[in-house]
Formats: C-alpha cells, structure tokens, sequence
C-alpha cells in the first residue's frame, strides 16, 4: 500500500486523566506551555481543531499532532470478532499495515480538513479481489478508532463481504432496507467501537442494480448524512457491471484501489473515465499489496 501523509485528526478536548491534545504536546516536547493561549485564541479565530490550529501557527508539524494523539487514546483491545479477521487495524494495530491504513485515514482527513459536512467515500476497483472490502473495512476502523461517528454500508449487492469481515447477520441489510422491507436492525453496531455502525448488504436481490438506482435510495443516503460524521461505501467492482459507477456517484467521491496482477492499466483508465463522467471526485488512489 502507499505511504500518504500523516494524520491531522483529534477529538474534542477532554477533562480530567485524559488532558487536552495541547498538554499531550508538551509533555512530548514538542510545544512551549506557553505557545497553548495562542493556539486557542488561533482556534476561536478560524473554529479548527486544536492540533490544526497549532500547524497552522507553524508551531508543530503533522507527525507532532499524530503522536500526541497515539498518547492522548488508548485504542480498544481487539474484540472477539477482530481475531484473525481482516481488519489489522485493530487486530494488529501496530504492524506497517495498520501504520499505512492510518496514514491513509489521515490524507483523506487533510483533504477534508476545510469542509465540515459529512464525508462519504466509495471505495472502488476495476476488478474482483484487488482489497476493496478490506480498505474498506481498515479505513472505517479507523475513523472509528478517532471517536467519529462512522457508518460502514456494504452497496456491493452481488458479493457482499462486509458481515462476514465483521462477524454479523446478514438477513436483513441494505437489499432490505432500499426495497421496503425493512425490519429496523439493518444497522448493526460493531462490538468494541462505540461509534463504528455497520450496513451490510443485505440478502442478493435478484437485480441490485435496479435496487441501486431505486427512488428510496437517494433519502437513505442523505438520512445517513444527517447521523453520521464519515461514511466509507464499500462497492462492486466495475467490471461487474455499472453498480460501481452508481454508487460513486451517489457518494459523490472515490477512492481507487488497485492491486499488483489485477486489472489493467486500461481497466483503471475505464473506471477513472466512468467515475469522472458522473462528476465524481477522486480522492486518491491506493495499491493494496497486501
């Protein structure tokens, strides 16, 4: 996977055992006690976060905000499920592959760190088994993993994986909810990540692409929008039809994953192509080598 820039993510200051990101700071060394009134005066001026504030002011760099924030939260012993799951990032939290999923997390967060309003992001890919699913599931982990309320929605409908990554049912999903026969537990939360929500897809309709373009799926998705902070989409690949391109579209930006031996240049080419002609926005691309 590729090495992107680090993470300038943090949550809200807290009280008491756990002290602010600026204290975290200092007692790294990396800030003056006396630098924290200028930052917070920073921060009431342009309403960003403490630890963007201070990189603004040039007083820390990136990696100073992402290992104050290491210090700062304790991530969660992994949960029964996580237990030779594919999700390192909490099964293997401190290998080089959670490392690249967390420096993925954190370009995405610098591309976002100026727009306020809830981010989805599809993962897409040209072909079949080139890691989509398990970018996917990382990477919502790992917002969770940052206290955001996180949705992960599994909208491939014809080779669904997320429940079985996660351990959950998957008798009643996205297939359910979209066609009107919801039964109200489609969302599921995910054992050991208070804000970390799963929308598996559901049983196999017998034509998910008429259900991905259906009249309901549009108030879903805003009514997503509305309870959550990120939402990482999780996708069909494109050679599977155009359900990839429908969904990109409706998530209104991309995130392209490739592997070695998979597609094809051109494949990429077709799918970079479809995702543009819809307006998507692409936020980056990923090899998985994993």
């Amino acid at each position: 996977m590729n090495r992107l820039d680090l993470q300038l993510d943090e949550l809200a200051p807290t009280d008491g055992p756990d002290k602010r990101i600026g204290m975290r700071l200092v007692e790294l060394g990396r800030m003056h006690r006396s630098d924290i009134p200028a930052v917070e005066e920073a921060q009431r001026r342009t309403q960003l976060r403490f630890g963007e504030a201070a990189v603004k002011l040039g007083l820390v760099n990136r990696q100073d905000v992402d290992d104050a924030l290491a210090r700062q939260f304790d991530f969660p012993k992994p949960p029964p499920w996580a237990l030779g799951a594919e999700v390192v990032i909490a099964s293997a939290s401190m290998g080089p592959v959670a490392e690249a999923i967390r420096t993925l997390r954190a370009q995405l967060a610098l591309q976002w760190m100026n727009h306020r309003q809830v981010q989805m992001l599809a993962v897409v890919s040209a072909e079949r088994g080139e890691g989509r699913s398990f970018i996917a599931a990382n990477l919502a982990v790992a917002f969770a993993q940052l206290h955001e309320r996180t949705l992960l929605i599994d909208m491939d409908l014809r080779h669904g994986r997320q429940h079985r990554i996660f351990r959950v049912e998957n008798k009643h999903g996205l297939s359910t909810l979209v066609s009107g026969r919801s039964s109200g537990t489609e969302i599921q939360r995910i054992l050991g990540y208070e804000t970390l929500s799963l929308l598996p897809a559901g049983p196999r309709p017998p034509h998910p692409q008429e259900l991905l373009t259906s009249r309901s799926m549009s108030p879903l998705l805003e009514q997503v929008r509305r309870r959550y902070d990120v939402v990482i989409v999780d996708t069909p690949a494109f050679s599977c039809g155009a359900d990839a391109q429908i969904v990109a579209a409706q998530a209104r930006q991309a995130l392209l994953v490739s592997a070695p031996g998979g597609s094809t240049h051109d494949d990429t080419h077709r799918l970079v192509a479809a995702c543009r002609q819809v307006g998507v926005t692409l936020a980056g691309a990923v090899v998985n080598r994993r």
